[in-house]
């Protein structure tokens, strides 16, 4: 009976080892040498579960997503029935048994418990005639001792040969625990043990899953062989660095400690890594990319810095801070801020790029532009207004002289070329560490031309009537004798 409530219970843990090495959620228990053993909790995030080995008490406690995995209370002498209902761990003459949530000893060879009291185990000997065989058998005369039998006592009226007569029983004294070598003679009660006599000498053997590691008979068998400091034998603890080990069907598994990982797989380095490794930041093999960035892994997530004009948009530490937002278009200027069809990316803003002809409906709301292209420009009969930028820009407007108004701007390195004449009101903004300019104002009413921040400008104003500029530095104006108001002296 022993054997077989054993045999099912402990395929029942394996099971369940087995089951829970199999779950795709990392912070489950799990057996040594099998399966991901590293919890996703970090414990440096707000209330996050904070992994520990599972016990029976209703409680996700290995933060795996399931409670008190790994425990039957139908079959657990410790929780029997209920988690913490723990049935007598060493009951007389039997070993704890939990059958259908009730607690019920496992009686030794040739005791029974005949009075229902789980508290005293089985405290009846089948060798006496009180109870011969079974516990509702009583010999009386003319049979009225009881002749002791490996397999089954019977009532007798004599001694059989080899049998000795103690009191009103015929014993073995050679392999009788309570008569061992002779009347009386009980061998004793050793802590999770079955008492054996053996040629007239007493000796025991272990429960199961009991073993007697420190060779000590005196306190029988000591050591159980779910503890994690004698996990299935003597010689094995499951105790690994920045684990919480557990012992679950006598095999070890281990959680590993929050702000750990197991990323090398081996059950003798536990949970080597720290998740503020920036190779295995929070996972393993989730690496830290510093590309445009400084920083690196904090608690269990990438910390970065973007350096000046790139950010990480998509959020993945892994590649970085990604989006350049000078000329991303989906992260233009700012993450998220995408450019329309037909635009692109300049300097962090989104222009029209139409090369060809800039006609009336390019004006001041709605300027043509061009960005990273070779643009040549016609400005028609009204408003023209056009906006050049980038280095990788060339840009040329001209008019058929009779445009009435011109608003130009060429920016951040693009190279510009304004060829207007006999147009009323030009106004153009050259700026930027490697813009070139050339605008020619002939034959205009007022030019005024701004030539900021590094950039280099040509500016012809002949037989215009006010040509105005803002610095001579890096410019030349040619004012060509001609009568031109200008707002300081030309060079």
């Amino acid at each position: 009976m022993r054997y077989i409530s054993v045999v099912l219970r402990s395929w029942y843990l394996l099971l369940v080892v087995l089951l829970a090495a199999c779950s795709v959620d990392t912070s489950a228990l799990v057996p040594e040498g099998s399966g991901p053993r590293d919890s996703a909790t970090d414990s440096g995030v707000g209330d996050a579960c904070i992994p520990t080995a599972e016990t029976c008490n209703e409680t996700d406690d290995d933060c795996d997503g399931t409670v008190d995995e790994g425990f039957d209370t139908s079959i657990d002498p410790e929780n029997c029935g209920a988690c913490g209902a723990a049935c007598n761990p060493d009951p007389a003459n039997a070993a704890p048994s939990c059958t259908g949530g009730m607690c019920q000893p496992d009686c030794d060879l040739g005791f029974a418990d005949c009075n229902g009291d789980e508290s005293d185990g089985c405290e009846a000997n089948l060798a006496r005639s009180e109870t011969c065989g079974t516990c509702d058998v009583s010999c009386a005369p003319p049979t009225p001792l009881c002749q002791a039998s490996a397999t089954l006592s019977t009532c007798v009226a004599d001694c059989t040969v080899g049998t000795t007569l103690c009191g009103t029983s015929c014993i073995d004294t050679e392999t009788d625990v309570l008569n061992c070598s002779g009347c009386g003679v009980a061998c004793p009660d050793r802590p999770h043990a079955v008492r054996e006599c053996m040629a007239g000498g007493c000796g025991f053997r272990c429960d199961d899953g009991w073993d007697d590691c420190d060779g000590d008979p005196a306190n029988g068998c000591e050591a159980s062989l779910d503890d994690i400091a004698t996990c299935g034998r003597c010689s094995r603890t499951c105790s690994r660095p920045n684990t919480i080990p557990s012992c679950l069907g006598r095999r070890c598994a281990f959680v590993c400690e929050a702000g750990f990982l197991d990323c090398d797989r081996l059950s003798s380095t536990g949970c080597e890594v720290p998740r503020t490794d920036p190779a295995n930041c929070g996972a393993c093999g989730a690496v830290c990319d510093t590309t445009n960035a400084t920083g690196g892994c904090g608690t269990g997530a990438c910390v970065l810095t973007c350096d000046m004009g790139f950010a990480d948009c998509n959020t993945d530490g892994s590649d970085g801070c990604e989006a350049h937002l000078d000329d991303d278009l989906m992260n233009c200027g700012a993450c998220g801020a995408g450019c329309s069809a037909g635009e692109v990316c300049t300097a962090g803003a989104c222009l029209s790029s139409c090369p060809g002809a800039c006609m009336d409906d390019c004006d001041v709301a709605a300027p043509c532009g061009c960005a990273g292209d070779s643009c040549d420009f016609t400005c028609g009969t009204s408003n023209c207004n056009v906006d050049c930028v980038g280095s990788t820009t060339t840009c040329t407007a001209d008019d058929d002289g009779t445009a009435s108004n011109f608003v130009g701007s060429c920016l951040d390195g693009a190279d510009c070329d304004f060829g207007l004449r006999g147009t009323s009101s030009i106004e153009v903004n050259c700026s930027g560490t490697g813009t070139d300019c050339v605008i020619e104002c002939r034959d205009s009413s007022n030019c005024f031309v701004a030539c900021d921040d590094g950039a280099e400008c040509v500016v012809d104003c002949q037989n215009t009537r006010t040509c105005e500029f803002t610095s001579c530095s890096g410019t030349m104006i040619d004012c060509g004798g001609n009568d031109i108001v200008c707002n300081r002296a030309c060079p």
